[in-house]
């Protein structure tokens, strides 16, 4: 443990993965709690849920794009500033009544920002790698983990106490300034980064991104791992289960705030603090889950 906090550019790199998913979760929440307040609820739903669920589904593609790019911090400072300039635009789009249109937009926003957010995670496993000793590894992963969980818990909760004070446009102002916050560490630290992660570009190395060669990469690694788990006794029926009740849980979320926006009964003190006391449960169980 020591080891970990004597390492100061792993911490400010922690630090500022942190900050973004507290922006990450707040907006999430403000989203479903201001889609309670359209009409159209049912719409708008879908629409949000859409766009959580597209960049998740791109996750392995993204995964090999980032290992193919070389300067990955100059990236990760490229992608936190489009979602500061795009969170700031959601911002002022907040101020006009609500509406679907806005939901679209905000949706949108939210697509194009969890893609990137999805991208940037590729980007920080191989400097992370490279910023901790390869015999401190296991134990920083175990670190992390436990501090991500923790601030899970720490953004649900907090998530629901500034939605009841703030408007939906400041609380979009506020993931901008998240990410900013975010960018401003990654600007700092850049060049320590880059003495660790020092990358010698020649031009054999550079090369368009070829999108079939990746495709085809993409599902020969994937037919490589079902059959490697395949060879696991009982994995098969694992396989099936895990997959139904992750699903069963998460359709919960969406079931939640279609009958929030019909029967105000239903809230637990508000619709913020009510999506986010499910929020948490969700969690829990899935830590348990994984114990």
């Amino acid at each position: 443990m020591r080891k970990i906090f004597k390492n100061k550019l792993y911490l400010k790199v922690l630090i500022s993965d942190l900050i973004s998913n507290f922006g990450d979760t707040l907006y999430f929440i403000a989203l479903m709690t201001y889609v309670t307040e359209i009409k159209d609820s049912n719409l708008a739903i879908s629409i949000v849920n859409i766009s959580e669920t597209l960049p998740i589904l791109f996750t392995i593609f993204f995964g090999i794009i980032a290992d193919k790019t070389l300067n990955k911090v100059k990236m990760i400072i490229k992608t936190l500033w489009i979602r500061v300039l795009l969170y700031l635009l959601v911002a002022v789009v907040m101020n006009f009544k609500p509406s679907i249109m806005i939901v679209i937009i905000a949706s949108l926003v939210n697509l194009v920002a969890d893609t990137l957010g999805q991208f940037e995670n590729g980007l920080f496993y191989p400097i992370s790698n490279r910023i901790v000793k390869k015999s401190d590894r296991e134990e920083t992963m175990a670190f992390r983990q436990t501090v991500v969980s923790v601030m899970n818990i720490i953004n649900q909760s907090l998530g629901a106490f500034l939605i009841t004070f703030f408007s939906f446009s400041h609380l979009a102002f506020i993931n901008a300034l998240t990410f900013a916050i975010s960018l401003l560490i990654m600007l700092a630290i850049k060049n320590q980064i880059n003495s660790y992660y020092d990358e010698t570009i020649s031009t054999s190395k550079i090369s368009q991104f070829d999108f079939k060669a990746s495709f085809s990469e993409i599902t020969s690694n994937l037919k490589l791992s079902i059959n490697h788990l395949f060879s696991i006794g009982n994995m098969k029926e694992a396989l099936l289960v895990i997959p139904i009740l992750n699903g069963s849980l998460a359709i919960l979320t969406p079931l939640v705030v279609v009958d929030l926006s019909k029967d105000s009964n239903l809230t637990i003190i508000n619709s913020a603090i009510t999506i986010s006391l499910l929020g948490l449960a969700l969690f829990q169980e899935e830590y348990l889950g994984a114990l």
